[in-house]
């Protein structure tokens, strides 16, 4: 993090090809709001263990609602961050191509119940699974990661697939219908970020 914005970091790192991890902790040294830009956008994962992201009506994440943003276009979100609030968690990257051939049927198909997370380019679904310990628990053995080397890059991998595993188990189970931004054909002018709510698929 640029010292003028704030303290801490935000390490990155490609643990296979299609697949990119974040650990970030930082803290604004004044409130900050970052402006985004509609553009394509891959499979995302994020949980934190503390702070606050508000995205207004697009999203709000915090320590008890985690973050799953599905393939296709983002629309251009704006982001609030509070002053001296430390942020602190994990965020996963995944080209489309990978989640479809991770969770494909032995027939090459994507389960029916995940295809929301894949919209091609339409506008994106976007899901807020609520943090469980198993999730929290599993952030920070990614934080405090043992090994070093190729032992950390395969350990790493395992516990982002079941970061993974948690967060869709928890989207499966959810009884509330999954958020959807309207497709391009379904925007009123001037529309920017307000969603409506679809059945799942």
């Amino acid at each position: 993090m640029p010292s003028q914005l704030g303290k801490g970091h935000n390490r990155e790192m490609e643990l296979c090809p299609g697949l990119e991890l974040s650990i970030f902790n930082e803290t604004y040294h004044e409130d900050f709001t970052y402006r985004g830009r509609e553009h394509p956008h891959p499979v995302q994962f994020m949980v934190h263990l503390s702070g606050v992201v508000d995205s207004g009506s697009f999203l709000y994440q915090d320590a008890t609602q985690s973050y799953m943003g599905g393939s296709g276009i983002q629309p251009a979100v704006t982001n609030f961050h509070s002053a001296n609030q430390p942020e602190v968690g994990v965020n996963i990257h995944l080209e489309p191509h990978l989640f479809s051939q991770l969770f494909a049927t032995p027939d090459g198909k994507l389960p029916s119940e995940l295809r929301p997370l894949m919209r091609g380019n339409d506008l994106q679904c976007v899901f807020s699974p609520r943090v469980t310990g198993a999730m929290r628990s599993v952030v920070q053995q990614i934080i405090h990661c043992p090994f070093l080397g190729i032992t950390k890059r395969m350990y790493l991998q395992g516990k982002v697939f079941e970061l993974m595993a948690l967060q869709l188990d928890r989207m499966l189970s959810m009884k509330q219908p999954h958020r959807l931004i309207p497709s391009r054909q379904t925007r009123s002018p001037g529309f920017t970020t307000l969603p409506r709510f679809c059945g799942r698929a």
